[in-house]
Formats: structure tokens, sequence, C-alpha cells
């Protein structure tokens, strides 16, 4: 930082300390006092009392959506753990099928099928009458034609989100196609998708057509055809372990914002309850003057080259 630059930064921070000291003692003023009764003895005081309010009401209202989200991403997170073991019991069921004297290729295959209809079952968790996994179309069967052995994502193609911040949000109906997945597959049979899954090491476009595509590698006993289906398999595995971290992110990210608006809705309901029993007069007046001029200052200072760090204090 060159001289004239450090010294400019010194002079701002020391008279933004002048500021924040007296919008400090302004604060105390404002604590006592006797309470005004009228609206017309004082509108500026009442204008600041309303603007507090209306901060707290939109506090609360990011505090719903936040419960809301919490509750959604808690079922979110349960349901692609258990689709999770689900898969990785269907990839020991592979490698039993593939090894000397395994199980019954039957009953292997029915064991691959209950694990894919359970699957289908979970892609459908639905909230009262909402699909959980059907994005910004909760009302629409996201697997409408699964039993005919169309797989296509007929949900809505985005997530339904809920504002918790004034400029972020959260997902709470989630796009089933970026977990279960659902495009339309390129090859028109099981046996020419198995086929592509040997040779080209195509990946299916569905976590439930990779399981029918086990169910006919087991059907065929053949052991390089079974572990091609594991491969895809694991493919799927892999991502839906990446989707319920990604779950566990928001979780997290919901966590967060709830002890922050928590801390908030108490101080803005601590700032309306001393501003309605406090004389407004000249301290309001002092108080929103002081604080403006100390967030130019803040602003000007920001504008100093590295000094993030040292206005951290401030804040």
């Amino acid at each position: 930082m060159l001289v004239g630059s450090l010294s400019r930064f010194i002079y701002l921070t020391k008279e933004s300390e002048k500021k924040y000291e007296k919008i400090t003692k302004l604060n105390e003023s404002l604590a006592s006092g006797k309470r005004v009764d009228l609206m017309e003895q004082d509108p500026t005081g009442v204008y600041f009392d309303l603007s507090l309010k209306r901060d707290l009401e939109k506090q609360k209202l990011y505090d719903s959506n936040l419960q809301v989200s919490q509750s959604h991403l808690q079922l979110m997170d349960d349901t692609l753990g258990k689709v999770y073991d689900l898969l990785l019991q269907a990839k020991a069921d592979l490698i039993q099928a593939n090894s000397t004297g395994g199980p019954d290729p039957e009953a292997v295959k029915a064991e691959l099928d209950r694990i894919k209809l359970e699957i289908l079952f979970y892609a459908r968790t639905k909230i009262g009458n909402y699909y959980l996994f059907s994005g910004n179309l909760p009302t629409q069967d996201p697997y409408a034609n699964a039993e005919t052995g169309d797989y296509t994502y007929t949900g809505g193609s985005q997530d339904y989100n809920l504002i918790v911040g004034s400029s972020d949000s959260v997902p709470t109906f989630l796009n089933g196609a970026q977990i279960f997945g659902g495009g339309q597959e390129q090859y028109t049979t099981v046996d020419d998708i198995l086929t592509a899954i040997e040779n080209n090491g195509y990946r299916t476009k569905s976590v439930f057509m990779a399981l029918d595509v086990a169910e006919r590698a087991v059907e065929l006993q053949d052991s390089n055809a079974i572990n091609a289906a594991m491969a895809n398999l694991e493919y799927w595995i892999n991502h839906i372990n990446v989707q319920h971290a990604y779950i566990g992110t928001l979780e997290q990210k919901v966590q967060n914002y709830q002890m922050l608006y928590g801390n908030t809705q108490t101080n803005l309901s601590n700032q309306v309850s001393r501003i309605e029993d406090t004389p407004y007069d000249q301290y309001i007046v002092q108080y929103q003057n002081m604080t403006t001029t100390y967030q130019v200052l803040l602003s000007v200072l920001g504008k100093e080259e590295s000094q993030t760090p040292a206005l951290l204090k401030y804040f």
C-alpha cells in the first residue's frame, strides 16, 4: 500500500472508531426512557419502529421457509441413504452371481427386481400430495410410465426453491432426473444396451435401467456381461453417493441460516421493544445520522486495498 493510501486508511479507521463509539452511546440512550403512546408525537421514531418490524417479519418468513426446507431435506437425506444401501446390495448380489457355485440365477434376478422396485418407490417419495423428487412440478409422478419399462423422467425440469435470504434460496423439491436419471436410452432393447456397455463403456440413462441390465446379465450367466453390468451399476452407486453428499451440504446451509436468524430475530425483537419504550426525539435522529455516516466511512474504507480483514471488527 502507498504511504498516501496508508495514512488515508489510518485516518478513516480512527474516524470509524469515533462514530462507532457515538453509535454505541446513542444505543444506550435509546435503551432508557418513557413510552411514546401517540404516533404523531414522533413520526421519525415511528418510521424507524415500523422498519424494524418489517425486518422482523421478513426474518420470520425466512425462518418458516427454513423449517419446511429442513424437513424436506432430512427426508431426502434418509431416502438417498436407503437407495445407496440398496445399490450396494445389488452389487453384492452380482458378485455372488458371478462366483463359482453361486446362488440360483432366478433368485438373484428376483432380488435385483425387488431392489429396482424399492428404489422406484423411493424415487416417488411424497410429502402429503407432493412428490419430493418431481422438482417444480411436485404434483406430477416423476416416473409415471416406469411400470411399462419406460423410465423417462416425467417431473419438473427444475428444482423448486424456497427463499431463505434476501438473495438466496434452498431447494425443497428436487429434479429427480438429476438423482435417479431418466433420459432417453440410445438403444432400443436391454440386450443392445448390455452389448454397448460391454463394448463401448456405455452408461444407462437411469438407475432403473441399470438394474434391468443387471438382471439380463445374470439371466445370460455370462461372466463378462455380469462384470459389465456391475461396472455400470458402480457408476450409479457413485452418482447416488455424490447426490447424497449434496443433500448434506444443503442441510448444513439450512442449519447455518437457522442459527443466524435465531440471533437476528432476538436482536430485532429487542430493538423493537426498546424503541417502543423510548422517547425518540433527538436520539433517533442522531442515531440514524450517525449510522449513515458510519456506513459511508466503512464503504470508503473498504475501497482501500487489502483491508478486508481489518474491516471485520466493524460489522
